[in-house]
């Protein structure tokens, strides 16, 4: 787990270096393992949307929060930029809706729960909750 922390805080740093980042990460793992496959797509899934709060949202502060236990990984990414109409007329309508389809695609593959919830004019909120139980 702090492997994977590691490397969305390094992310961050090279995708949003316009933006003030907030890092909220738990100090004990207490040895949670992360398979390969899911670090690859969570990695994925953040690299995503932090090009979009990078691209388009042209945020200037960001909140990235981990929380962790033995079953599952809760992500959360905030940012405070434009924010959009996320309503899925909009979405499906959109030429530029092809990030957040392959958000979610790559959360179905992860068996995660992912909320987009955003607004124009008051920024985003990415909430990813990813089982973490391997059996």
């Amino acid at each position: 787990m702090s492997g994977l922390l590691s490397q969305i805080k390094r992310i961050a740093r090279s995708i949003l270096s316009d933006c003030r980042v907030t890092y909220e990460f738990p100090d004990q793992f207490d040895d949670v393992m992360v398979p390969v496959i899911i670090r690859r797509n969570v990695m994925l899934l953040v690299k995503e949307s932090l090009y979009n709060s990078s691209k388009y949202a042209r945020a200037q502060n960001m909140l990235i929060r981990a929380l962790t236990d033995k079953s599952s990984l809760i992500l959360t990414m905030r940012d405070d930029g434009c924010g959009f109409d996320n309503s899925p007329d909009a979405i499906a309508n959109s030429e530029t809706g092809r990030g957040l389809k392959n958000m979610e695609r790559r959360a179905k593959l992860l068996g995660a729960d992912l909320s987009i919830d955003s607004t124009p004019g008051e920024g985003t909120e990415i909430l990813l909750t990813i089982p973490l139980d391997t059996q």
